[in-house]
């Protein structure tokens, strides 16, 4: 009987919201007072273990941070599998 692999799971965006933090020195919980942002919404995107995030989350950190979504994931593609499920190299 073969042994069947899980697919695996495919990051196109990269999480910057610790950076943002981290630039300004804020904590998760100041940030969390200054943006309007749960204190838990936060530190789960701040430990980026998110799988999608609230418009009205996103909207509030562009309007604090004053920067773009753009600013806040970053989008990098990733290089197709190959049949043996190894990830091939540009």
């Amino acid at each position: 009987m073969a042994a069947t692999m899980a697919p695996r799971e495919i990051t196109l965006l990269t999480n910057r919201v610790s950076r943002l933090l981290g630039d300004r020195r804020l904590s998760i919980r100041e940030a969390a007072r200054l943006t309007g942002v749960s204190y838990r919404a936060l530190f789960e995107l701040y430990h980026d273990r998110t799988a999608r995030i609230d418009l009205v989350t996103l909207d509030r950190l562009c309007n604090y941070f004053q920067v773009s979504p753009n600013d806040i994931f970053e989008w990098a593609p990733t290089p197709p599998d190959d049949p043996d499920g190894e990830t091939k190299a540009a």
